[in-house]
């Protein structure tokens, strides 16, 4: 039914939520996540986070503010700044600024977007938005922390019938460098030349998500591989609403890179959903990880969360999530558990 499928597409498409309408044709909207997070290891764990032994309080602080404005029937425009857990508020990262204009059943944008590879990669920062504290790492944490691109995209959505919406998306991008810390060095990683297009499917109460990437490359954390590398990655999810029980299942794919994966399901027990999602990373790392938690909504636009994680990695100087080597002389620890509670809103 149409009403099933629209449900679905209220999930996974962009979302302004709770959005305080300034003008009749500009809004405000905006997000936060708060934590306080600690982990049995003095390692630190996860990739921009780095929760070690000691309570932080601020490893997963996000604040975001969004602003939307129609032009006219046709043209309109985004702009999201975020302060992301590894930026400072006196220096928030600008997320997406872009023009969009609609012609029919095409949307075309222009500027700064989101890299559209996940289920929920439009609203990546808004934890009040997915059942989770934050999403699953094994593949979310899998692309060093990209989440936009500055390019075009053009865009086709429409009815096929009652019960089936496709969505069709092809995008490119310009040339970038960026500067990353990983595994506890500073690297820098050159873009050029990437492309890649994304199909959604929602049939009645299942939506399905795949997209492509094409990326030319280079960086400078491995040094006996030199010059720009192809990449080819491939994601695929999809999301099955049955009664109460929402499944939720992603894995990205690349040729040296990736072969993570996670299973997740959540159940809706009035203002409680309880969690547990299993996931896994191949190739590049290899590792396995246990989530489980519950979300608690207080107000329809206000959550609380308690999560427990544990994660076991490979006897290897660079296990699991752990972000910086360990002394391969010393006992190498594998397995770490993460403890956390957390409050997300949107406005």
């Amino acid at each position: 039914m149409k009403i099933a499928s629209l449900l679905l597409l209220a999930v996974y498409s962009s979302i302004s939520v709770a959005a305080i309408d300034v003008t009749d044709t500009f809004r405000v909207s905006g997000f936060g996540t708060q934590s306080a997070t600690v982990t049995d290891q003095e390692i630190p764990t996860f990739y921009q986070l780095n929760i070690n032994d000691e309570w932080c309080f601020d490893c997963d602080t996000t604040f975001g503010i969004q602003l939307d404005w129609e032009i006219n029937n046709a043209l309109r425009s985004s702009v999201q700044l975020v302060k992301t857990p590894s930026d400072e508020f006196s220096d928030p990262s600008l997320e997406w600024a872009y023009v969009a204009y609609r012609n029919g059943e095409l949307n075309t944008k222009l500027g700064r977007l989101r890299i559209p590879l996940f289920m929920i990669s439009e609203y990546y920062y808004v934890s009040e938005a997915y059942p989770w504290l934050r999403p699953p790492q094994d593949v979310y944490n899998s692309v060093f922390g990209f989440t936009y691109f500055d390019g075009a995209s053009i865009e086709w959505s429409s009815w096929i019938n009652d019960e089936a919406h496709l969505r069709l998306l092809a995008f490119g991008a310009t040339p970038k460098e960026t500067s990353e810390i990983v595994q506890g060095k500073n690297i820098t990683i050159t873009s050029r030349d990437a492309i890649g297009v994304t199909a959604e499917l929602n049939l009645d109460d299942i939506h399905f998500r795949a997209s492509y990437l094409h990326a030319n490359y280079k960086q400078d954390l491995v040094p006996s591989v030199t010059g720009y590398q192809d990449l080819e990655l491939f994601t695929l999810g999809a999301n099955y609403l049955l009664g109460n029980l929402n499944l939720m299942s992603e894995v990205i794919l690349s040729q040296d890179i990736h072969s993570n994966w996670y299973f997740s399901a959540n159940y809706l027990f009035d203002s409680w959903s309880p969690y547990i999602t299993y996931s896994q990373r191949r190739k590049l790392r290899d590792n396995e990880s246990l989530l489980i938690g519950a979300k608690y909504s207080l107000l329809a636009n206000v959550s609380t969360y308690i999560e427990w994680q544990h994660v076991w990695g490979r006897t290897e100087s660079i296990s699991g999530h752990f972000t910086i080597p360990q002394n391969p002389t010393q006992k190498i620890q594998t397995d770490v558990n993460v403890y956390s509670i957390g409050l997300s809103f949107t406005f």
